[in-house]
């Protein structure tokens, strides 16, 4: 699977947890809104938008449901099981609903608690600290014993974590509670809703990403003017091999790819392959992005009417098209692989 694909469950996801002993004389049923914070990785910045600055757990004694809260993920929701800890992953792509399991790839190895006698106040509560080791960091919670439910990221817990510090491949995430209010919760708030199609990670990649690659058709013309002011018509460009990078500067897996799409780049003349980037991104933010990254091809901006045109959703996606202006090859999602990838689709283009 696309590392891409797991970024974006990365950003949908609340938190992953296993199943939860009801201490029931304690409420069990409220809302907890956390404000989120993130550390992250050279690799990964930019990734902060997708992600989310705030998430709303809502939860009684049989789900929590767990609720980024920005526009780009409108409608995409977590719900775990309290009862054996089953945890599925719904959001909506190109108008299609979907209940994902979390990958086993999204789940880090968490070791044993420490729990420290050191104690500080969150959203009234009074929460005690403990401490794990988690991938190559540590994992810190501060949690309370006042709610009935427990509630932890990816492990069994006796508490309910108000706050909590992940050590993901991708950089540091705190979650912060700024609100708790615990009430009586509607049972249809929280419990699976029933017009979801549950499938894994990959058949999503398959049903979705797999069928929308338009390989084998005649590729859209268009005619727009690069960053350099010069203009680009991919009618011009018949008798050449076109390889066509759709990327936006705020898109962690596009970033990652493109020391591998220049070094692609130069392995070819430009007499026999052009090499073209199209963003939706303004001119001034790419030129502004491209002073810290270097990218070789050239690049049109403020195309997202190519962008509908080829039905562009997950970013980056590449495509190769022959000399006759047909779509060869589609490659979607983000590969450490690329180079590779398109060299021996280039390459077999090249030899006909």
């Amino acid at each position: 699977m696309r590392f891409s694909l797991l970024i974006l469950l990365a950003c949908l996801l609340g938190a992953c947890s296993s199943k939860k002993e009801l201490a029931t004389s304690k409420p069990t049923s409220g809302i907890v809104r956390y404000a989120i914070q993130l550390d992250l990785n050279d690799n990964a910045e930019g990734m902060e938008e997708t992600f989310g600055k705030s998430a709303l757990a809502t939860f009684n004694q049989n789900y929590l449901h767990f609720k980024k809260d920005q526009q780009e993920n409108y409608g995409n929701f977590q719900i775990v099981n309290l009862a054996t800890g089953e945890e599925t992953n719904y959001l909506t792509v190109k108008e299609k609903k979907f209940g994902i399991k979390t990958p086993a790839e999204l789940i880090p190895s968490i070791g044993a608690f420490s729990f420290l006698k050191e104690y500080k106040t969150i959203a009234g509560y009074r929460c005690q600290k403990a401490t794990a080791p988690m991938g190559d960091g540590i994992m810190t919670v501060y949690f309370t014993k006042a709610i009935g439910v427990n509630f932890c990221p990816y492990v069994d817990f006796d508490g309910f974590a108000l706050e909590y510090t992940l050590a993901m491949p991708y950089g540091m995430v705190n979650y912060t509670a700024t609100l708790v209010d615990l009430k009586a919760i509607a049972a249809k708030a929280v419990r699976p809703p029933k017009n979801y199609k549950i499938i894994t990670a990959q058949e999503l990649e398959n049903e979705i990403i797999g069928n929308s690659k338009p390989t084998g058709t005649q590729a859209k013309h268009f005619n727009r003017q690069d960053l350099d002011g010069n203009t680009i018509s991919l009618a011009d460009l018949k008798g050449k091999v076109v390889v066509i990078n759709f990327w936006f500067t705020q898109c962690p897996p596009c970033k990652i790819e493109i020391p591998d799409l220049n070094q692609l780049k130069a392995n070819y003349s430009p007499t026999a392959v052009e090499f073209l980037a199209i963003s939706f991104d303004a001119a001034d933010d790419i030129q502004a992005f491209l002073e810290k990254t270097p990218f070789d091809f050239k690049i049109i901006p403020n195309a997202r009417e190519i962008i509908k045109d080829y039905d562009i959703f997950v970013y980056p996606t590449t495509l190769v098209i022959d000399q006759s202006g047909y779509v060869l090859d589609t490659k979607m999602g983000g590969s450490t692989k690329i180079m590779t990838e398109l060299k021996t689709v280039i390459d077999q283009a090249l030899a006909n």
